[in-house]
């Protein structure tokens, strides 16, 4: 009897000392963001969307077709709210969109949080706009990607064009009317 306690004790002391059970990492399965990724989804606003006139030259549309292959969701937003902030010790903005019905391509979920930082190409349109762009809406192209360790959505904000519907529509017409956006690339987990 002594024996079959001592083994029992023992064998709880084992288990209690192994290694713990690792937690599902955040960024399994997410696409690394490259500098390739960088130029695509650059987290950049165009200027209309934050309701300033177009600036200098007009916006580069010779990258939609990638950048609509590249997101793993493609819908028109509207601006729910804008937050000014500290994001990793520099100010920033979390911006938090809703789709305004069913995604364009690919998936969406309900609510989506954009992170500005002042590193940014939307940091200073949201600086000069802030609170005055609530309401406002636009096409969000996003994917999920595994930035440094860290899950992070990064995104393109254009305003609705004849150029975007045209490359939307050749993209549903070549995918079979389904119109996903990201084939090819493996879409992330669900936020």
């Amino acid at each position: 009897m002594k024996n079959l306690v001592a083994a029992a004790l023992a064998s709880a002391l084992v288990s209690a000392c192994g290694p713990a059970p690792t937690a599902r990492s955040a960024v399994a399965g997410l696409p690394r963001y490259t500098p390739v990724e960088a130029a695509l989804l650059d987290d950049s606003l165009a200027r209309e969307v934050t309701g300033l006139p177009p600036g200098g030259a007009l916006r580069d549309d010779r990258l939609l077709e990638r950048r609509l292959e590249e997101a793993e969701g493609v819908a028109l937003v509207r601006i729910v709210t804008v937050t000014r902030g500290v994001l990793a010790g520099a100010p920033g903005f979390d911006v938090v969109v809703e789709p305004l019905g069913a995604p364009l391509a690919g998936e969406i979920p309900d609510r989506i949080e954009l992170r500005v930082p002042a590193s940014s190409p939307a940091f200073p349109l949201l600086e000069q706009a802030e609170a005055s762009i609530v309401g406002r809406r636009f096409v969000l192209l996003f994917r999920h990607y595994d930035d440094g360790g860290a899950r992070r959505v990064h995104f393109r904000g254009e305003t609705e064009s004849e150029a975007l519907r045209a490359a939307l529509g050749a993209r549903r017409a070549a995918s079979g009317g389904d119109g996903e956006a990201g084939r090819g690339r493996g879409r992330g987990p669900d936020p």
